[in-house]
């Protein structure tokens, strides 16, 4: 998955899930595609989808 051009990060987990994807994807249709492309991996056994609708970044100190 970190080679898949919209997937910015991979990140491993603590918790429920176990591997998180940031991806930056044009439309809900590249979104619904990448999360089909993970579904055939035979490694994954479930997805869950979030959406980020707002992004606001903290000040360094």
């Amino acid at each position: 998955m970190t080679e898949w051009d919209q997937v910015d990060f991979v990140w491993q987990v603590s918790g429920e899930e176990d591997v998180v994807l940031v991806v930056d994807a044009a439309d809900t249709r590249a979104v619904n595609q990448l999360i089909t492309r993970a579904r055939e991996l035979d490694e994954v056994k479930n997805t869950k989808t979030r959406l980020i609708l707002d992004e606001q970044l903290g000040r360094s100190p």
